[in-house]
């Protein structure tokens, strides 16, 4: 009697999987599964498209308030769970191609935006979505005339890579250091933001100077923003992310800091914290050579922690230090060869550093 039960579920359970696969081709037009990437499919890979200060590969024609849609309401969408799948796989609307996609993954909100320049809301209504739950909590639409967003809320701090092939779209989910071999956060103190004609706060345009020239090289450059998390929760991005590196980027308070302090760059760092190998001394150490070099200003390095306010170096548990960009005889103009230089000085340290991070992690896993 047993066996017969057995036997007939697992006949059902056949019959259903057979059933749940025609459907989905059926419903995508494509004979295609979400998951199936051919050689023929067209890929962005992490290191052409992903998240970081900003990203979209269609962001000149989507306006950010269209992309973050303000208080527009939402509604949940209804997907089908597979843990086959890498990730999250959905159809593209009829007349959307791939460089048509705007994808921005706010990973610090542990949330994936694909933003589409068409009102294709019914669509998605009636389309077959699938992904997988262990990485993907849920789907919310919104939208407004002539503009359509997916949110996808996620489990973990991801990275991402996108394939599209035959009309279907997949997103794969990965740690980033799945992807990356060297990963650095540059943590901003912004207090102003960007202003209403465009232009960016200098520690702001530092760092995304400083990204530039990293992701240049290969290294995965994120960013946190003391306006959208708490510092502990900034220094525990970093651990979540794998991070290699903390680099922090302030501008001088000058009502702050003496005119002595105000005229030098100035090197912040937690003096009581020890890591082997590499740690917070040498990261100094490179960051003072390299930017006095670049530079030819000033460098205050060494300044411990517990003479700052500073509080994420107390956080950090990965080598971390914060540059403060001064307000001396060059800084306050802050032209572009001097952050040029800055950035180059900030970036040569850090390449640098993972360069020995990487050489000692090396030596010590060959014993």
């Amino acid at each position: 009697m047993r066996k017969n039960l057995l036997r007939t579920m697992l006949l059902w359970n056949l019959l259903f999987s057979v059933a749940a696969i025609w459907w989905m081709l059926a419903a995508t037009g494509t004979g295609v599964l979400p998951w199936q990437n051919g050689k023929e499919g067209e890929n962005q890979n992490p290191s052409e498209n992903r998240a970081g200060m900003q990203d979209g590969t269609a962001a000149d024609s989507i306006s950010q308030s269209a992309l973050y849609g303000g208080e527009l309401p939402e509604e949940p969408l209804a997907f089908a769970a597979d843990r086959g799948s890498p990730g999250f796989a959905f159809s593209l609307p009829t007349g959307v191609a791939a460089e048509d996609l705007f994808l921005e993954n706010r990973c610090e909100r542990q949330e994936f935006l694909i933003g589409f320049p068409v009102d294709c809301g019914d669509f998605f209504k009636q389309s077959v979505l699938t992904g997988n739950r262990d990485k993907v909590g849920a789907v919310y639409l919104s939208g407004q005339e002539g503009f359509t967003r997916l949110r996808l809320t996620l489990d973990d701090v991801y990275d991402y890579q996108c394939t599209v092939e035959k009309g279907m779209a997949v997103l794969t989910f990965e740690r980033p250091d799945r992807f990356y071999d060297s990963i650095v956060l540059v943590d901003v103190e912004d207090a102003s933001g960007r202003s209403a004609d465009g232009k960016t706060d200098i520690a702001m345009d530092v760092a995304e100077r400083v990204q530039s020239r990293l992701e240049t090289e290969g290294i995965r450059v994120y960013c946190s923003l003391n306006t959208e998390m708490s510092v502990e929760e900034r220094a525990a991005f970093a651990h979540r992310l794998g991070a290699d590196l903390l680099i922090g980027i302030r501008q001088s308070e000058s009502e702050e800091t003496d005119k002595a302090e105000a005229e030098s760059l100035r090197i912040l760092y937690n003096d009581t914290y020890y890591i082997p190998f590499f740690g917070n001394t040498q990261l100094v150490s490179l960051l003072d050579t390299y930017l006095s070099e670049e530079t030819q200003q000033s460098v205050k390095a060494g300044i411990s922690a517990t003479e700052t306010k500073d509080l994420i170096l107390e956080h950090a548990q990965i080598p971390a230090a914060v540059i403060e960009l001064g307000t001396g005889d060059k800084a306050p103009f802050m032209d572009e060869a001097y952050r040029e230089a800055l950035a180059a000085g900030i970036a040569g340290a850090v390449l640098e550093a993972c360069g020995q991070i990487d050489s000692a992690q090396e030596t010590y896993y060959e014993r």
